[in-house]
């Protein structure tokens, strides 16, 4: 009998070692990322939640949504499940008490495995009502593992929205590249009839569209007979009319592998806001050798609207590298992003705006302040020093964004000095 036991004891010892790993579990690193739609100030929002859990959740447990206290409710409106939806399934059921939105999971939600939450605008979850940062908490209650979010900006200032690129021939047998953006709330462009006066008479009033092309798009437009630039706008069988080129800056011109093309230009017709736009990029005497890949993007900002947003290759993208038979982890780790401001110890309106920036795979970060309107700040990963004189007070995003898009916005708002 006692050997029996032994052996019974062993095969238990076994089997537990075997099943040491419980399905419900996995190695990948839990994480939360937050995305808004609007970001604007006061708008009932629509909230997009991306998340990873490393312990499985089974249909029926709870999550909770943790929001900022800037972050409102009416009392009076209940969120019905609907408005809120799990892998684009309507939650089982939904509560929101406080600041936190508790959500019933409609089925379970595996391990190591990216799932998506919805809060949609219908819910009537509004913005805070002064410019801002936020960010959300995102609770497994089961388990009681809490995860904390990137910071979104909430402001008053709202920002293009990228909709497509699409390459074709041109009807001269060149190379033509059409983007469609659409202008946000606060992006009305007013146009500035051609003339033939001296660009240098144009002044900071002027509205202006700007594109930053890729390396690859940047070398085809140096290779171009003629490149131009083409504005169209609804309806567009009024024919597309040429941008003016004001200015051109060249990045790195040295090197052909960071080449990068950064360029400004003047529309001659006013462009409401909300409304899409048609640029179409011909490059005469430029055929593709091979297909873009989803590095091959344009970056737009315009005057109005100096938040830079990144359009990517819509049709006959290649992947950025070979596959080479392996998957690897995604990058899902966004920038982080802190600042500092430092006073001269000699002048009250005299500062330093300290930003530091940590990220392995930095694909570009930028400081824009208020009423600046087109011009971006390029920083640097590290430590960069930036001296302003501070008149009236200070308002600005830093912006930093990784190669795999992860974004993160940091709000700047420095008080006007105090003087006696």
């Amino acid at each position: 009998m006692r050997r029996i036991a032994l052996v019974l004891l062993a095969i238990i010892i076994a089997v537990s070692t075997l099943g040491g790993r419980p399905l419900a579990t996995s190695a990948a690193t839990p994480y939360v990322q937050l995305a808004l739609t609007s970001g604007y100030v006061g708008d009932y929002e629509e909230y997009h939640v991306t998340f990873l859990l490393n312990q499985s959740v089974s249909k029926g447990s709870t999550i909770t949504i943790g929001f900022d206290k800037s972050v409102s409710h009416s009392p009076m409106r209940v969120i019905t499940t609907d408005e809120v939806l799990m892998d684009d399934v309507a939650c089982s059921a939904v509560n929101w008490t406080g600041h936190t939105l508790t959500v019933t999971a409609p089925a379970g939600l595996a391990a190591g495995v990216e799932h998506t939450l919805v809060v949609l605008a219908g819910a009537m979850i509004q913005n805070p009502q002064t410019a801002t940062g936020i960010r959300i908490t995102v609770s497994d209650d089961v388990h009681g593992t809490v995860l904390t979010s990137n910071y979104c900006v909430v402001g008053t200032t709202s920002s293009i929205a990228g909709i497509s690129m699409l390459t074709a021939t041109s009807s001269s047998g060149g190379l033509s590249v059409n983007i469609r953006f659409k202008t946000g709330r606060n992006g009305a462009l007013t146009g500035t009839a051609a003339t033939w006066s001296s660009v240098t008479s144009l002044t900071s009033h002027n509205d202006t569209i700007t594109i930053r092309l890729s390396n690859t798009l940047s070398r085809l437009w140096a290779q171009s007979d003629w490149p131009t630039v083409l504005l169209s706008t609804p309806p567009y069988g009024l024919g597309a009319r040429q941008l003016r080129l004001i200015s051109t800056t060249i990045r790195n011109e040295d090197d052909p592998a960071t080449y990068q093309r950064v360029m400004e230009f003047i529309p001659d017709v006013n462009i409401p806001a909300s409304t899409e736009v048609l640029l179409t990029i011909e490059l005469d005497g430029v055929k593709l050798q091979k297909a873009l890949t989803t590095d091959d993007s344009v970056a737009i900002w315009t005057s109005r609207e100096p938040t830079m947003v990144t359009i990517r290759p819509s049709d006959g993208v290649a992947p950025t590298t070979p596959g080479s038979g392996t998957t690897e982890p995604a990058d899902t780790t966004a920038p982080v992003v802190t600042w500092t401001v430092q006073q001269s110890a000699f002048f009250t309106r005299l500062l330093t705006l300290n930003i530091s920036i940590t990220e392995d795979n930095l694909d570009e970060a930028y400081f824009v302040r208020d009423g600046d309107n087109s011009l971006h700040t390029r920083l640097a990963v590290g430590d960069t020093g930036l001296m302003m004189v501070n008149r009236t007070g200070i308002k600005g995003m830093i912006i930093a964004v990784d190669k795999a898009g992860n974004t993160t916005t940091v709000p700047v708002d420095i008080p006007a000095p105090v003087t006696s």
